[in-house]
């Protein structure tokens, strides 16, 4: 089951430095999240009167996945944390750079809400795709505003350069003058990716490309026929077993995207809808089955998980900033999802989901439809003499 997203809050305001509300900034961050869509799904984590002795400690204990700092900086564009006896610290501004260097692995965005700090992160993000420094002095009220305006997108699986855009908008909806402080620094953007996005799991997966960079059809039928069933007979066993669930996903129209842009349009839409599932379902076995359909075999997952994550899935897919590939061009993608019951047969848990992914087609574009506990004879037939 995937993890949830790591957001570690360090604060600082040393004693001998201006009072800052950074207590309400966190509370209103945690707020904001808790009150968003996918609120459940983020973990916020909490670290006060932090001293430049603790930062390697507490990204090695907690590996998050944003890392947000927030207090003074200095004119020089450093970050100041304690020293022992809670007097100001200037963090050296190329260590801390070299610090994030050496966990660009595992970090996906960085988060200065302090003073200054663009210069400190510029430098941060020749190693981190997503950094955000203030150019110069920022007041307290508009740095909180920043922050729960951030969160509050970020919640409901906006990307990061919108959340950006959205928190500097609500800076100047609420008349701060102050919204053109905050930078969004971005070292590679391959896809407009959300604050949840993270990095690739380095673990074999079944979703093999072919030599031209396409994926292969005949991988993902040859692995749902014959590979699935010994897989999760032994998944079964172990001790620890607990549920399995399937993502059938089929692109919506694409045979319209090709007819009406071309068939490289539509190839690319192909490949960057499978990175997507590949990035956010983080499953071992996932790959395409047909010409617009994919498959996603979810380990330790129920069918509700299961569920959130088809809906974070579909609602990323529309997002996507689809005109980059070319003008006007939408996406957007169909899921029917099944979780496996007992021993039933395999076969049984593909074509559940199928029939659900059929609904979702007939629903709409864009619908999440959950396959039925039990399988109409008359629909079911076709597919299971296709997955036999």
């Amino acid at each position: 089951m995937p993890r949830r997203v790591k957001i570690l809050f360090l604060a600082a305001n040393p004693t001998d430095s201006t009072r800052l509300r950074l207590d309400e900034e966190v509370r209103e961050i945690d707020h904001a999240l808790q009150l968003s869509e996918h609120g459940g799904e983020f973990e916020l984590i909490q670290h006060w009167a932090v001293r430049v002795s603790d930062l390697q400690g507490l990204i090695l204990r907690h590996k998050p996945d944003v890392v947000h700092f927030s207090g003074h900086g200095s004119d020089s564009s450093e970050i100041i944390l304690e020293d022992k006896t809670g007097k100001t610290h200037p963090v050296p501004y190329e260590a801390l750079s070299n610090l994030f260097f050496i966990f660009k692995e595992s970090i996906s965005c960085v988060i200065l809400n302090a003073c200054y700090s663009e210069n400190q992160a510029n430098a941060i993000a020749e190693h981190i795709n997503y950094v955000i420094g203030m150019s110069k002095a920022i007041t307290d009220q508009s740095a909180l505003t920043f922050s729960t305006a951030f969160y509050q997108a970020i919640g409901y699986w906006m990307d990061i350069r919108t959340s950006f855009d959205l928190a500097c908008n609500q800076i100047n909806l609420e008349n701060l003058n102050e919204f053109e402080v905050p930078k969004l620094l971005v070292k590679d953007e391959p896809l407009p990716q959300p604050l949840t996005k993270r990095k690739k799991s380095s673990r074999k997966s079944t979703f093999h490309p072919a030599p031209s960079n396409h994926l292969r059809i005949d991988s993902g039928d040859t692995f749902l026929r014959n590979e699935l069933g010994p897989i999760v007979r032994s998944y079964q066993n172990l001790p620890w077993y607990k549920s399995l669930s399937i993502l059938m996903i089929d692109i919506d129209g694409l045979t319209i995207i090709n007819n009406n842009y071309g068939i490289t349009v539509g190839d690319k839409v192909l490949e960057t809808v499978a990175s997507i599932i590949l990035s956010e379902t983080e499953s071992e076995h996932c790959g395409r089955c047909g010409e617009d359909t994919f498959y996603a075999i979810l380990l330790g997952t129920d069918i509700e998980f299961a569920w959130k994550i088809a809906g974070r899935l579909k609602t990323i897919i529309r997002r996507y900033h689809w005109s980059r590939i070319a003008a006007k061009l939408y996406v957007s993608c169909s899921v029917g999802i099944a979780q496996l019951y007992g021993d039933e047969d395999v076969r049984d848990l593909i074509v559940r989901a199928s029939i659900g992914l059929q609904e979702a087609k007939q629903s709409g574009p864009g619908k999440v439809v959950k396959g039925p506990e039990n399988i109409p004879i008359k629909q079911s037939r076709e597919l299971r003499d296709y997955y036999s």
